[in-house]
């Protein structure tokens, strides 16, 4: 089911019918934290929610404790009165708004470190046991890898995106620095032109009038004339 998947959303939900068939749930999402550990995206299957929208601090999250390593599972059978998932300042809306009562979260680890969560929701009370945590467990581990490379291949073409867009960028001043060079060049050019015709003009002009000049007389009225 994960194979030909090059996304993660397509890859949860390629995955949610042989989920369900081990763990009844009504909303299904894993949850992954960014390299430094300060924001986690959701992607989710089931309901929908507010959480896979944007990404949010790690320290708002619902199962914070997991993403920050403080432990390994957490399991509860009515989350909206577990302060554990619901405290102040927490990004725990979609749990009040979706009814969101039983929950089973387990990390997703690779090579011994966390990087994310595998969150299972059930609209029921009391749905979830420590076999269910188990059976979530074994679910995280498979999917761990896997996610954690498509996380890494988002990332790298993010990055790439970023590189092009700064590129145009610097492209488009440099095309533009040249553009604005070559338009004072010109206008420098048609300056020095008009500088250089009038000058003549001028030198022409003075030159014809000097000939004309017959007297001293004559010539302070030149002078007059030039100031």
């Amino acid at each position: 089911h994960l194979a030909g998947n090059l996304d993660i959303k397509s890859a949860l939900r390629s995955v949610k019918s042989e989920i369900v068939r081990i763990l009844e749930f009504d909303h299904l999402d894993v949850c992954l934290i960014d390299e430094e550990g300060r924001l986690n995206t959701s992607y989710e299957v089931g309901l929908r929610t507010s959480w896979s929208r944007t990404r949010a601090p790690v320290e708002v999250s619902p199962v914070r404790d997991i993403l920050r390593g403080d432990c390994d599972y957490m399991l509860t059978g009515n989350a909206p009165e577990d302060p554990r998932y619901v405290f102040e300042g927490g990004d725990y809306d979609p749990i009040l708004k979706h009814n969101m009562r039983s929950r089973v979260n387990v990390a997703m680890k690779v090579l011994g470190r966390t990087i994310g969560s595998l969150n299972c929701s059930s609209q029921k009370l009391d749905f979830y046991d420590e076999q269910a945590v188990e059976q979530v467990r074994n679910i995280a581990d498979i999917l761990a890898p896997y996610f954690y490379a498509l996380r890494a291949n988002e990332q790298a073409r993010r990055e790439a995106i970023m590189r092009t867009e700064v590129q145009a960028r610097e492209e488009g001043l440099r095309l533009g620095a040249l553009s604005l060079t070559d338009a004072l060049e010109l206008e420098r050019q048609r300056i020095g032109m008009d500088l250089h015709d009038q000058t003549l003009a001028d030198m022409t002009r003075i030159s014809r009038d000097l000939e004309r000049c017959d007297t001293p007389q004559d010539l302070d009225g030149l002078r007059s004339s030039m100031r």
